[in-house]
């Protein structure tokens, strides 16, 4: 063999080495990268989840709360506006929220009226009601909804 022909053969196989590492290195870094992109997309997968379960959440609450200002109107008919009115107080008032107020408010409302109230002492009763679910629930305990 030639001197020529075995440095080729040196330089050839020394590239070749080098080559072998370069690929080496870059195939742990790509799956290094890999690695990285599947653990983001698992958090990316995890807070898409978590958006559409509280979009779900939110569209269910404001759907109840939709619901119970209906039945508030068709309960007590004109003097609905005064329920309405205190319901957006009602967290500060009474611990409930205004869908809940609404909610317990056309029960005891239907109820009054079934038993032969005014209409126009229904809404004031049904406050009163409400409130003293509220104040039993502070003095012994509960929660106000449970107390109403």
């Amino acid at each position: 063999m030639s001197t020529t022909a075995a440095t080729l053969l040196v330089k050839v196989e020394s590239d070749t080495k080098g080559a072998v590492s370069d690929l080496d290195g870059a195939s742990k870094g790509v799956s290094g990268f890999q690695s990285g992109l599947n653990k983001a997309a698992l958090g990316a997968t995890a807070a898409l989840a978590g958006l559409a379960a509280f979009g779900k959440g939110a569209f269910d609450a404001a759907s109840a709360a939709e619901q119970a200002g209906g039945a508030v109107d068709a309960v007590f008919g004109e003097s609905a506006k005064v329920i309405h009115a205190f319901a957006k107080s009602s967290a500060q008032d009474t611990g409930l929220s205004s869908a809940a107020y609404e909610d317990m408010a056309s029960v005891f409302g239907a109820q009054l009226k079934n038993m032969g109230v005014a209409t126009e002492d229904l809404a004031p009763q049904t406050d009163d009601l409400i409130s003293l679910g509220a104040d039993l629930a502070a003095q012994f305990g509960g929660s106000t909804s449970d107390a109403v």
